[in-house]
């Protein structure tokens, strides 16, 4: 640490993300800085084909470091070159189509590390209001889903999603899979090398559902066929101990919120059913995923 400051790495793994990635550096960049000091920002555009990279060599800020890559390679690899070059007390990893909350997000997020109580701090993704009615029956699930596993302990496992903040200690011992979840096994790594976890839900990152079905039929199939892969990199008790769902509970929660939203919750319920049939016969853990475009272009929807 300088001068009891924890010096702190942003990194960001970048696809085509011009219509977000200048605002999310800019968040970054003013954000709160109370107990920390943010030594680098470094975006890997992933073989992008559209301005990403010229928006991000022209952010007028010399902690921004940017690589290029040629040809697409998958966020996996790029968190892993990341991880192999960051240079200070914690790493931060943000996904480039979120937006933060506030600006003591990454506050939060570091705060534990900082004081020694946390090496891998996860914070909530919340999927953002409006859009068109596909995604706002996915969004709602997604809300019901969140607050049954905030009010059980036992399911940190499914809230660790977007933006999480890794100890030196513990970034250095972690590696990404192309064929695995990032998030999951990230967490579930952690747990198996004995680092302590924490969930910090008042650290807030949005992000937009599905707009089509076909862009849900898409991500849940390339997210049932990775979570099937965590068993080649964690060993079988880790993931039986901590990967846990309260199906039950959030079945009734659903039920009661079909109530209030019939539609929406029955127009998610059947894309539920054909998601999971489609994944059963097209499913595959391929790094280099078909990009949803209908979860892009964050700013707009969220203004």
């Amino acid at each position: 640490m300088e001068n009891n400051l924890l010096t702190v790495s942003i990194g960001i793994s970048a696809y085509n993300e011009e219509g977000n990635i200048a605002r999310l550096i800019e968040e970054v960049r003013t954000q709160r800085t109370p107990h920390f000091m943010i030594k680098e920002i470094i975006v890997v555009s992933d073989g992008s084909t559209d301005e990403t990279a010229d928006i991000v060599r022209g952010v007028p800020d010399v902690r921004v470091r940017l690589i290029e890559r040629d040809v697409r390679v998958g966020q996996a690899q790029c968190q892993n070159e990341i991880l192999g070059i960051f240079e200070s007390d914690a790493l931060i990893f943000l996904e480039a189509d979120t937006r933060l909350e506030t600006v003591d997000y990454l506050a939060l997020l570091t705060y534990p590390i900082w004081s020694c109580t946390a090496d891998l701090v996860f914070g909530l993704s919340v999927a953002q209001s409006g859009g068109g009615f596909i995604e706002r029956s996915l969004t709602l699930a997604d809300r019901v889903k969140k607050r049954i596993c905030m009010e059980n302990v036992e399911s940190d496992f499914f809230l660790c999603h977007s933006g999480k903040a890794l100890s030196r200690s513990f970034a250095k011992r972690m590696r990404f899979m192309p064929d695995a979840p990032e998030d999951a096994l990230t967490f579930l790594k952690a747990k198996e090398l004995g680092f302590r976890t924490m969930f910090e839900g008042d650290a807030v990152t949005y992000y937009r559902s599905a707009g089509t079905v076909f862009d849900y039929f898409h991500k849940y199939a390339r997210f049932a066929a990775s979570h099937k892969q965590l068993q080649k990199y964690v060993s079988a008790d880790v993931i039986a101990r901590h990967k846990y769902f309260p199906h039950r509970k959030y079945f009734i929660a659903l039920v009661r919120a079909g109530w209030e939203s019939p539609t929406l919750v029955g127009a998610y319920s059947a894309m539920h059913i054909g998601a999971r049939f489609h994944a059963f016969l097209w499913g595959s853990a391929n790094p280099l995923w078909r990009v949803s475009l209908s979860t892009k272009n964050l700013g707009r929807a969220y203004e």
